[in-house]
């Protein structure tokens, strides 16, 4: 879902058989005071994708069936009709939520490369980062106020007449994604892109289940294989139009780390505003690297 690759997919419908080619679909859980979210579960296409080539540990947990959509280890719980938005709360706005951030992330790094000249790439790999990335941008505060919405709330806290408020609200999110957009309209021409609202819901109908006859279940097992296959074609897909090749990026070198860590520190020492624990992490990241540095040697 780049962002001037976005416009024919509004308004168009997403079930049945006209579903996008390139997807994943995730599984998201939390409880209802934030306090507990469920590590994100993915599900793509392929089972060994190119993206995830030289890959040691993904980000998120994730496996593949031939649609990326849920097929197994379902527990169906009948709701009555028409209470979607009153009963579940993940509908709410946690998907929206989830979405804004994800998209925020996509489109920074669109507009990145746009304004270096330089080739976009977004592979499997860099969609599954960006995702538990923004599951972890997901408040708790926000988790408990979609929830209050629907009717879930603690006992002790029934009398509350306010709710609670993120540390960085979703107005400062929404403001920060329109400067991007604008940014990006300039560059692509505003008429080859959805409005931001359309481009944060512009999925919010697609499928990720279906009801399937005996005869398609029994077809299905028999070609299980399919469903798993190691051959990935997601990743050229999304790059024909342009004529580029996707070529995996090969891992980098202890080196590239050790010097991409100096950058960093260099650009956090630059700014006014860098929150103190940020060089905490460096520190952090540079452990590892003085770990790895004998094994590297010995490579």
């Amino acid at each position: 879902m780049l962002p001037e690759k976005s416009l024919g997919f509004v308004g168009q419908s997403h079930h049945g058989d006209k579903q996008a080619k390139i997807r994943v679909t995730l599984l998201v859980g939390a409880n209802m005071d934030g306090t507990d979210k469920m590590p994100l579960y993915a599900i793509g296409k392929c089972k060994n994708p190119r993206a995830f080539k030289s890959v040691k540990h993904l980000p998120v947990a994730y496996s593949a069936n031939k649609k990326a959509w849920m097929t197994s280890n379902i527990e169906l719980v009948f709701l009555p009709t028409n209470t979607t938005s009153r009963t579940q709360p993940m509908d709410g706005g946690i998907f929206r939520n989830l979405k804004l951030h994800y998209r925020q992330i996509l489109a920074t790094c669109r507009l990145n490369a746009a304004d270096e000249r330089i080739p976009f790439k977004w592979d499997l790999l860099d969609a599954l980062i960006a995702a538990k990335t923004a599951w972890g941008k997901v408040s708790n505060a926000t988790i408990a106020n979609c929830f209050r919405s629907v009717g879930f709330v603690n006992a002790e806290d029934a009398d509350r007449s306010t709710h609670e408020v993120d540390e960085e609200s979703d107005d400062d999110h929404g403001n920060q994604f329109c400067n991007i957009w604008e940014r990006l309209a300039e560059i692509f021409g505003s008429d080859a892109m959805p409005s931001l609202e359309k481009y944060i819901n512009v999925d919010a109908e697609l499928g990720s289940t279906e009801q399937m006859t005996d005869a398609e279940i029994v077809d299905s097992v028999k070609n299980v294989s399919d469903d798993t296959g190691d051959v990935d074609n997601v990743d050229i897909v999304d790059l024909e139009d342009s004529g580029e090749t996707y070529i995996p990026n090969a891992p980098p070198t202890i080196r590239e780390a050790f010097s991409t860590l100096d950058v960093m520190r260099r650009y956090c020492l630059s700014v006014e505003d860098c929150p103190d624990n940020i060089m905490e992490y460096n520190d952090r990241f540079e452990s590892l690297l003085m770990h790895q540095m004998p094994k590297s040697l010995r490579q």
